[in-house]
């Protein structure tokens, strides 16, 4: 008779124990009996769970992580429509807590269950209105850092950002404008503007006209040069090849 020792996967939330080989049986029965693997006992002991832990949030959460294996160092985001409020959560280590998988978040005291099954129900406490306990308060203070801010959903943040990126280009823009303002180049911001644009300097001051397109025919010259001769209206012009 030959016994040993190995390890197993167990479920409490299924009430499964699974073996290496991949053998399941029920949790509770303790033992099991198996024409190949032979006679398997196991002890269990079912994971104390406090009273005084208290749900501050049942709903949806999307988590952003890394990593397909596993959810630790993510970053769980909470939106509440009803309050207009966003937080953000540091997920942390994974531990078992009242018999289900919990997440440790960047928040001493604070847990995350992710379960993808209704009904799961842990937290059965309440506050205690009248014990101004000063973990309570220090929980509050860090949540209030949480805070992201309130009445931004993901369009408004875009639009914002959007925004940002507007800004910061006209400000270039205008820095290089007041640069360029003392030279004679009229290309000096054809590589902000683009084709189509003319550079016109009036005293200290330079205005950027856009010139609206139109249709011309190619020409021969008589003379060389550099510009591009062209016919428009039944008038001989040239064309900045440039601007």
């Amino acid at each position: 008779m030959r016994v040993w020792e190995e390890s197993a996967r167990v479920n409490d939330m299924a009430g499964t124990i699974t073996l290496v080989s991949g053998l399941q049986a029920r949790l509770t029965d303790l033992s099991f009996m198996d024409s190949m693997e032979g006679t398997g006992v196991w002890s269990h002991e079912t994971h104390t769970c406090p009273e005084g832990i208290v749900q501050l949030y049942l709903g949806p959460v999307k988590i952003f992580s890394n990593s397909s294996d596993t959810l630790e160092g993510g970053t769980a985001v909470i939106e509440d429509l009803v309050k207009e409020q966003v937080a953000g959560l540091q997920l942390d280590t994974l531990m078992v807590l009242c018999g289900n998988a919990a997440l440790q978040t960047h928040l001493r005291g604070i847990v995350l269950f992710v379960h993808p099954a209704t009904g799961i129900e842990v937290a059965k406490g309440k506050f205690d209105s009248l014990v101004a306990d000063a973990d309570i308060r220090r929980i509050e203070s860090e949540l209030s850092f949480v805070q992201v801010k309130a009445s931004m959903s993901t369009r408004a943040r875009m639009q914002q950002v959007k925004n940002e990126i507007c800004s910061n280009r006209r400000q270039i823009a205008y820095s290089r404008l007041e640069a360029v303002a003392g030279a004679e180049n009229p290309y000096s911001l054809i590589q902000i503007f683009g084709r189509g644009h003319l550079i016109v300097k009036a005293g200290a001051a330079m205005y950027v006209t856009h010139c609206s397109p139109v249709d011309v025919l190619p020409r021969t010259g008589t003379n060389c040069t550099e510009e591009i001769p062209v016919r428009w209206n039944n008038t001989d012009l040239f064309v900045d090849p440039i601007s």
